[in-house]
């Protein structure tokens, strides 16, 4: 029998991102149903970690001031994130904090009967993220749940850039340092949309594509899943043409982010496309992949139904919207992917994964199309882990032993990623000057008489709109009869 080793990589990656979706089917899913799931899901984690030694390729080994290095930089990043409230934090926190508020203070799952507001209701929304850091403050108090997320976004962060370095191992820091400063062309946007800032918010276009600063700093959750699911179904079903083990790792992704899903299957179908058909049925992790998946369309089919969707036409009232659409797709995805595409046309750094840059490229393109989501959330967070992608190739130009500044192909990429760079650049400096809000869940209450996160409209949302529908079940969906403990 062939040897296998464990690719140490895809063990902890797809590791952090399980740990969370076990909890979850063992702990919030009624035992005849949640048991047999999360016994198969640790079998998959198992296999799909072990590579055939005949497959494997030499392992990197980085020196212990590359690694210091590395670790240092996610945790600095993660810190200037407000993750943990070392700094100021964002307004999303309100959000935040009030579902680990209740993840730590109610039992599991999030049942919201008793609240007149949303009887028969509970919670239904990506909470991955949130149950480690809460399950754990539930032990050691409530007090502990900074740390301990800060902790557990650190820990995702450092797979992350650890990743990054495996890529490329001639140039580690740099090509970490690229990623995590890396925005489409953001602060062009932001100068186009002045003066139509309505507008641009009724059509779903008032945001660029979050650049990988502000994906921490608003909603990290998004962010981290988001780069990891990229980089195990890069690893997984790229490099080691194992599919079923890349859809295993995409399922995981669900419970911490549809909308990060969503964005990344078009990534998943071209590596399985890729592959020989004889490695699409490697049976365990397929079958840990199809039980979690289909525990999740259960649980994700009871969601209230969002009011703001549609194709972006149907919300333009009658203003032009081709011309907005047009620019949007030239200053946020056309001039960054152009660039790179012309440097690899003149160097081939993009050898080897092409086709998933293009993938990548061609559905942030499609995206903006269509609105999911008050703030066009379908967007925002779908395109996470393509835009890594979008990193990873201004990575390959600017790391390359060909790049030179004095060519016009290396001027180009290299003056787009810094113009670009100066918002993930700035802002967390500029944050760090800002007054620091108490958006704690006590503070919150106190202020509007939130008493959970069925209220959280209370909080935050509109007029007209009430936001809690974001994150509530139907209590007459199978998923709260049939589904879910109670």
């Amino acid at each position: 029998m062939m040897k296998k080793n464990h690719d140490t990589f895809v063990l902890l990656a797809l590791g952090y991102l399980a740990l969370p979706n076990l909890l979850f089917v063992a702990l919030w899913i009624k035992p005849l149903i949640g048991i047999p799931v999360a016994a198969a899901l640790l079998w998959a984690i198992v296999s799909a970690s072990k590579i055939n030694r005949e497959n494997e390729s030499s392992e990197t080994r980085f020196s212990y001031r590359q690694l210091s290095l590395i670790v240092g930089l996610a945790v600095l990043w993660t810190i200037l994130s407000g993750t943990g409230n070392v700094v100021p934090q964002s307004g999303d926190y309100i959000k935040h904090n009030a579902l680990f508020h209740d993840l730590i203070s109610k039992p599991w799952p999030l049942l919201y009967d008793q609240n007149s507001g949303a009887s028969g209701s509970f919670l239904c929304y990506g909470v991955a993220y949130y149950l480690v850091p809460s399950g754990l403050a539930g032990w050691l108090g409530e007090n502990w749940v900074n740390a301990l997320s800060f902790l557990w976004a650190a820990v995702g962060l450092v797979l992350v850039c650890y990743w990054l370095a495996l890529l490329n191992p001639k140039s580690p820091f740099r090509t970490v340092i690229v990623f995590l400063l890396f925005s489409t062309f953001g602060i062009a946007w932001y100068v186009a949309k002045r003066g139509h800032f309505e507008y641009f918010t009724q059509i779903g276009l008032e945001h660029s594509f979050l650049d990988h600063w502000a994906k921490l700093y608003f909603t990290p959750q998004h962010g981290i899943s988001a780069w990891l699911g990229a980089a195990l179904v890069y690893r997984l079903g790229w490099e080691q043409r194992r599919p079923a083990s890349a859809f295993l790792a995409w399922t995981t992704l669900i419970l911490w982010s549809p909308f990060v899903s969503v964005g990344l299957f078009p990534i998943l179908l071209v590596t399985i496309f890729a592959a020989p058909p004889k490695t699409w049925f490697a049976w365990v992790p397929l079958t840990g992949g199809l039980l979690l998946m289909g525990v999740m369309a259960v649980y994700f089919e009871a969601h209230q139904h969002l009011e703001h969707q549609g194709a972006i036409w149907n919300f333009a009232m009658g203003h032009p919207w081709l011309p907005y659409y047009l620019l949007f797709i030239v200053l946020e995805v056309l001039i960054p992917a152009g660039c790179v595409l012309y440097f690899d046309y003149r160097h081939r750094v993009l050898d080897g994964w092409r086709p998933l840059f293009l993938c990548a490229t061609a559905v942030l393109l499609v995206f903006p199309l269509f609105k999911m989501g008050h703030e066009s959330d379908l967007r925002l967070q779908g395109s996470g882990g393509l835009t890594a992608f979008l990193a990873l190739g201004f990575a390959a130009c600017l790391c390359s032993p060909k790049f030179r500044i004095r060519s016009m192909e290396g001027m180009a990429v290299l003056l787009i990623f810094a113009v670009s760079a100066v918002y993930p650049l700035g802002r967390p400096i500029l944050n760090l000057k800002e007054p620091r809000v108490d958006y704690s869940f006590e503070a919150t209450s106190k202020s509007t008489g939130m008493r959970d996160m069925s209220e959280i409209g209370k909080a935050e949302g509109g007029p007209g709109f009430d936001i809690s529908q974001q994150y509530l079940g139907r209590g007459d969906s199978i998923a709260y009869r049939s589904l879910l403990r109670r």
